[in-house]
């Protein structure tokens, strides 16, 4: 779904929001910005809710898992599926991994709308998502490096800022 600058973006928002308040840490600055520059908007319109149930019922989503979730499908699915990492809103702004249909552009979440369902707990309805797509080979060489699936958008930045590297590493 295409969104304009004007339209209210909550996630969007919280991104502008944290930029200003890092004014004098130049390093925090330096990421919101380019995470500003690199990230893609979708709305709830995105999500697939079906998709998302169905593999988050395959693949035994843990609620609160968002990380290892989203990594652990986007290793063992790897044909069509993204792996983001950014902001997610329900009732306040949220770090947050998902997933994000290469064909379609629809966002499939295993952690939010599956691992709440596992949980058999209601989840929040989620406004919009904000976020960065970091290529499967990168996530590959940073669970290797970590030996654990985490939020891996603060370590690989510096890599995504190169927007041509980037869309030929998502390609693979």
């Amino acid at each position: 779904m295409i969104i304009d600058a004007t339209t209210p973006h909550p996630s969007r928002d919280y991104v502008e929001m944290v930029y200003h308040f890092m004014k004098n840490r130049q390093e925090a600055q330096r990421f919101w910005r380019q995470f500003q520059r690199l990230g893609e908007e979708f709305t709830v319109a995105d999500l697939d809710v079906t998709r998302s149930k169905e593999i988050a019922q395959k693949f035994d989503a843990q609620p609160r898992r968002c990380y290892y979730n989203a990594v652990m499908v986007a290793m063992s699915m790897s044909s069509g599926l993204d792996y983001m990492e950014g902001i997610a809103t329900s009732i306040l702004p949220t770090e947050h991994a998902w997933l994000v249909d290469r064909t379609w552009n629809r966002v499939i979440d295993p952690t939010w709308i599956g691992g709440h369902l596992r949980a058999r707990k209601p989840a929040h309805k989620i406004k919009d998502y904000y976020g960065v797509r970091i290529p499967l080979a990168l996530i590959r060489e940073i669970v290797r490096e970590q030996e654990v699936a985490g939020p891996m958008l603060w370590l690989c930045m510096d890599q995504l800022k190169d927007v041509k590297r980037r869309k030929r590493l998502v390609e693979r």
